[in-house]
């Protein structure tokens, strides 16, 4: 397997929210701390290509809170004119 390097150009501000979540999470590297994020965007990606929504969830005060991003917006756009199109 061809591996390759994935170089970002971070501000001082954003470099240091990132390694607040690595200690946050019990991250050692940046790279376990971007895996588990893909990983999770994937997920995100998948369940709303399936026409569902990302929420936080307070079962407590039984509230939700619906996650919104652009890019899952896009996604739930286009699945939603795909399933139109396949009917």
């Amino acid at each position: 397997m061809t591996k390759a390097r994935v170089q970002f150009d971070l501000t001082p501000e954003r470099l240091e929210e990132l390694d607040r979540l690595m200690a946050v999470c019990g991250f050692e590297t940046r790279k376990e701390l971007f895996n588990n994020a893909l990983s999770f965007f994937e997920a995100a990606v998948d369940e709303v290509q399936r026409g569902n929504d990302i929420a936080a969830v307070n079962m407590d005060e039984k509230t939700y809170s619906r996650l919104v991003l652009p890019a899952l917006v896009r996604v739930a756009q286009v699945a939603k004119r795909d399933h139109a199109a396949a009917e």
